[in-house]
C-alpha cells in the first residue's frame, strides 16, 4: 500500500534516508508493510520503520479525519508532520495547538493528549522509553472496542518480530562470544592459562613452605 505524499516528504525518500544511514537498522517494506491502526481511538494505518524495547520509527497515516486520545506513556514521542495537520490539546484542557507540515512536537512522557488529524495526515513518529508498556494502548481500542482479533494479533506478531530483527545483532554477538570462549576454554589459551595459575600456585606453596622450615630452625 502505497500513500501519495508532498514530494519533498515522500514515503520513499524517507525510508531511503533512514536506510542509508541506518542500513542495520531499518526494516524493509516487504517485511513490515502497513498496518491499521485504531490506538486510542484514533484511526490510520502505521508503517514500522523500526522497534526495540526501548525505542521506535514508524510512519502513520489517516487517510480520513480522526479524532482521539495519545494515552499515558513511560516514553517522549516526537512527532513530525509530513502532510496534513495535527490538533493536540494536553488532557483536554490546555488550549489546543495546531501543528502543520514540515514542524515536530513532542508528546512528553506521563501526559496524555486528545489530538485531531486532518484527512490525509501523514506522521513521522519517534518514541523512546520503554515500549512494551505501551502496547496495552495499541491493541486494546482493536479488541474491545472494533473487536478486530485478526488486526490484535497481527500488531503483536509485527512488534515480536521487529524484536527479534532488532536485536538480532545481540544474537550474533553472543554466539560469536560463546565460540570463544570455547576456544579458550579447549584450546592452546586455556591450557597456557592453566599452566601458569598452576606455577604461581607451586611457587607459593614452595615460598611458603621455605618461609616455615627457616622458621621451624
Amino acid at each position: 500500500m502505497r500513500r501519495k505524499m508532498r514530494s519533498s516528504y515522500s514515503e520513499n525518500e524517507i525510508r531511503r534516508v533512514f536506510a542509508t544511514n541506518y542500513p542495520e537498522n531499518i526494516f524493509k517494506e516487504a517485511q513490515f508493510p502497513w498496518l491499521p491502526s485504531s490506538a486510542g481511538g484514533v484511526h490510520g494505518s502505521i508503517a514500522l520503520l523500526y522497534a526495540s524495547f526501548t525505542e521506535f520509527l514508524a510512519l502513520y497515516h489517516s487517510e480520513i479525519e480522526s479524532t482521539g486520545t495519545t494515552g499515558r506513556h513511560f516514553m517522549n514521542i516526537s512527532v513530525t508532520v509530513l502532510q496534513g495537520n495535527l490538533m493536540e490539546s494536553v488532557d483536554n484542557v490546555a488550549p489546543a495547538i495546531m501543528i502543520s507540515p514540515g514542524n515536530s512536537h513532542v508528546l512528553r512522557s506521563g501526559r496524555s493528549s486528545t489530538v485531531k488529524l486532518s484527512s490525509g495526515t501523514t506522521l513521522l513518529l519517534y518514541g523512546r522509553g520503554f515500549l512494551p508498556l505501551s502496547m496495552g494502548h495499541g491493541i486494546s481500542n482493536s479488541l474491545f472496542s472494533d473487536c478486530d482479533i485478526l488486526l490484535v494479533l497481527a500488531t503483536i506478531w509485527h512488534y515480536l518480530k521487529a524484536l527479534a530483527v532488532s536485536h538480532l545483532y545481540l544474537w550474533k554477538w553472543a554466539e560469536n562470544y560463546a565460540l570463544y570462549l570455547w576456544d579458550a576454554l579447549s584450546g592452546q589459551y586455556f591450557l597456557g592459562w592453566f599452566s601458569g595459575l598452576m606455577k604461581r600456585i607451586f611457587v607459593t606453596v614452595q615460598t611458603a613452605w621455605n618461609v616455615t622450615s627457616h622458621v621451624a630452625q
